[in-house]
Order: structure tokens, then C-alpha cells, then sequence
């Protein structure tokens, strides 16, 4: 979690979010994906009479999602990646993988099976302060290995 000093830097990272952030995840999803990496791109429209997200086809009705992932391995019918956001909308991670059916394991929501627990986690994010140039850097501990995810 951040917080800026000032509405007006608040307003300023909020509005650029996307161009000042880079955020990497950890999923573990249901069966096993050949490639070795891949793009999901949509746009996202959340439903508030299901209460779910999903694509739409028209542009209009929707925001603009890019979801990057590579494989890292799997095993007995799923497979653990790392995704890179290139937007941050609501549920991305979980409608994209869903949706190209291999949704998170656990995810019951989103048309998975049951498990002990949601196997998505948020690793690293990188920002640059809007202001001085600065890079920061945060990793979470459960990243520095996919041994959780497995």
C-alpha cells in the first residue's frame, strides 16, 4: 500500500498508474499450458448484477486489459507462471486465465475447482516517483520462491 503526501501527487500517480508502475505476480492455474509464454489482451467490464468481470467485444463497453505470463513449470494438471501487468483492472489475472481456460486454482468464482486457497500471489512491484525520477523497488517474501505456489 502507498500513500502520497498531497492530493495533488496522488492525483498525478493515480492518473498514471499503469505508465509509472510495473506489478508481477505468481498464479498457479488449472491444466497444463504448452507455450512458453503469452499475451491475454481484452476489454474488461464488470457486471454488478453477477458480480463478476469479464471481455467484451466492443471497446466501449469495457477498459483496456494486457496480461503477459510465462510458464515457470507444472505438473499433474496445472501449471505455475509469473504474469506481468501491463493494466491493472479489476479481477485481470483471474477473468484472462479463466477465460483462455485455465482458471486460478481455487478460484471458484471464476469457474475453478475448490481448493485450500486462491494460488495467486502479488511478488513485485516497481514504481518511479512522479516527481523525481526516483525507482523503487518492493519484492514480497512468499516471491522469492515458487515453493508456495506449488
Amino acid at each position: 500500500m502507498m500513500f502520497a503526501k498531497s492530493e495533488a501527487l496522488a492525483d498525478r500517480i493515480r492518473d498514471n498508474w499503469n505508465a509509472l508502475t510495473v506489478k508481477r505476480y505468481l498464479a498457479r492455474v488449472e491444466g497444463e499450458i504448452p507455450d512458453e509464454s503469452g499475451v491475454f489482451e481484452s476489454y474488461l467490464r464488470d457486471d454488478p448484477r453477477t458480480m463478476k468481470v469479464s471481455s467484451v467485444a466492443d471497446p466501449r463497453e469495457g477498459k483496456f486489459a494486457r496480461t503477459e505470463w510465462r510458464r515457470l513449470g507444472g505438473g499433474r494438471g496445472w501449471t505455475l507462471v509469473e504474469v506481468t501487468l501491463k493494466s491493472g483492472r479489476k479481477n485481470q489475472i483471474r477473468v484472462h486465465f479463466s477465460e483462455a481456460g485455465h482458471p486460478v486454482v481455487g478460484d471458484v468464482k471464476y469457474g475453478a475447482a475448490k481448493a485450500r486457497r486462491l494460488f495467486l500471489h502479488s511478488c513485485e512491484l516497481e514504481f518511479t516517483h512522479p516527481l523525481t525520477g526516483r525507482r523503487f523497488h518492493w519484492t514480497s517474501r512468499g516471491c522469492t520462491s515458487a515453493q508456495d505456489m506449488v
